[in-house]
């Protein structure tokens, strides 16, 4: 049995034997070498995220003289289309926020593979994704395609995204009073539940 040593907790590595296995913090497999997303496991190993969440990050505010900033969306639609075709893919759908929707997300097809980019509506946070559906999106981890947009957005990989909420994450958010009524009402299990939601 294999041990790693993270911030004075072990972790076994037995259960990572299988090559098919994939865990939420296993970045990728290589013949007997698992490489581990440290710092997404340290941070559930702590009971705590780091990430603060901002305020209007959920698409919703309380009053018209708190408007919410927007990101640039003809430059994410730009990057996206750039990208595919650099790498001789193609954009099947490149969709705008819209009710219920709090992203942008661009439709890629390279190869025999189809994949998906989102990006929040107010806040440069960027994530890939296998399937999105209503209330359901798989994210993915893709190393090459960080490098692509990391110079522009914060890309977050599966471990941020799929870390579940507790109380002490929400009471350290900038979440607005409407926002923390949605989140009552919708009851988000993930953090990527929150950033890119389907709420109405």
């Amino acid at each position: 049995m294999k041990k790693i040593k993270v911030n004075d907790h072990f972790l076994s590595l037995n259960k990572y034997c299988d090559k098919d296995y994939r865990g939420p913090y296993i970045r990728f497999r290589r013949e007997n070498t698992v490489v581990i997303d440290f710092h997404s496991l340290s941070c559930e190993m702590e009971g705590e995220h780091r990430m603060k969440l901002p305020n209007g990050i959920t698409g919703f505010y309380d009053s018209k003289k708190n408007k919410l900033p927007q990101v640039d969306g003809m430059q994410f639609k730009q990057l996206c289309y750039g990208f595919a075709s650099r790498h001789n893919g193609k954009i099947l759908n490149f969709i705008k926020p819209q009710y219920p929707t709090n992203f942008y997300y661009a439709q890629v097809q390279m190869e025999d593979h189809t994949f998906f980019i989102l990006l929040n509506e107010h806040y440069h946070y960027l994530a890939f994704a296998e399937k999105v559906e209503f209330g359901n999106i798989t994210f993915i981890n893709t190393t090459v395609l960080d490098e692509q947009f990391s110079t522009f957005y914060q890309v977050m990989d599966p471990g941020e995204l799929n870390i579940s909420l507790y109380q002490n994450l929400i009471n350290k958010s900038e979440l607005n009073p409407v926002e923390l009524e949605q989140i009552a009402y919708w009851k988000p299990g993930t953090l990527g539940q929150i950033i890119f939601n389907y709420w109405d």
